[in-house]
């Protein structure tokens, strides 16, 4: 019953008439020549954290929603962590909040870890073992106290854990093959990490491609986020290394 009132919330929303256009895996839509596209994810994932401590825990799931103009800058995101009931929003210039109350950022302490957060299907990567080993050279250089690897499931909520686990990073490499999360994945966090001041970009530190026209898919380029900007910069050296190594 929960998922047909679900489809039927999304098919509203597709079908409703407003000048926006609706993209969402769950309606199975892409985003169309509007000049401004709402995008919608709920994503799911379980704790998995192989080359650390092994752990298992509960679903997470996530539901993400967010509007983006047309050359793909991100106007307003809302994310709902139904596992934590914490809501994460931002709107262009208006900065983000964080369950209602204004988020800022504090600044990154030297006695924590780096930490890495990622999903589950780096680990098959082939540049793995390589970027462990960057990361670890990185944290030692910004004076942290070592790496600390967090392997889950969920675009949405990687990129909200990097923000509450400062310093912390996210990325994903580029591929040939259709993947690497959608575009309604990444928006409304894009949103966020904007109005945060936040590092949020591809992995040539091109800003994210959340509009693009043949697909809504974000292999092409990857991602890549952080906890603030000088960490993603130094990030952007070791990804181009790994990269020139492939």
């Amino acid at each position: 019953k929960a998922k047909v009132a679900e489809a039927r919330e999304v098919e509203e929303m597709a079908t409703c008439h407003h000048p926006f256009a609706f993209a969402g895996y769950a309606a199975g839509l892409a985003a169309s020549s509007w000049s401004r596209s709402q995008l919608a994810s709920k994503e799911r994932g379980r704790i998995d954290t192989p080359a650390a401590s092994a752990c298992r825990g509960p679903n997470y799931d996530a539901v993400s929603i967010a509007l983006v103009a047309r050359d793909g800058t991100p106007l307003i995101g809302v994310v709902y962590d139904p596992s934590t009931g914490t809501q994460y929003q931002a709107v262009q210039g208006q900065g983000a909040l964080r369950d209602g109350e204004p988020w800022t950022l504090s600044p990154s302490s030297g006695a924590a870890p780096l930490s890495f957060i990622s999903d589950r299907s780096i680990v098959s990567h082939p540049q793995f073992d390589a970027a462990l080993a960057q990361l670890q050279v990185l944290a030692s250089e910004l004076g942290q106290d070592g790496l600390q690897t967090t392997l889950t499931g969920g675009a949405v909520m990687n990129a909200l854990w990097v923000l509450e686990h400062a310093p912390a990073c996210y990325f994903k490499f580029p591929k040939p093959q259709a993947g690497g999360g959608s575009l309604w994945d990444y928006a409304a966090t894009a949103c966020i990490y904007a109005e945060l001041g936040a590092w949020c970009s591809d992995v040539a530190g091109q800003r994210l491609d959340l509009n693009r026209a043949d697909s809504t898919f974000m292999n092409h380029r990857g991602v890549l986020v952080a906890s603030d900007r000088s960490l993603g910069q130094a990030l952007l050296a070791v990804l181009v290394d790994l990269s020139d190594g492939e």
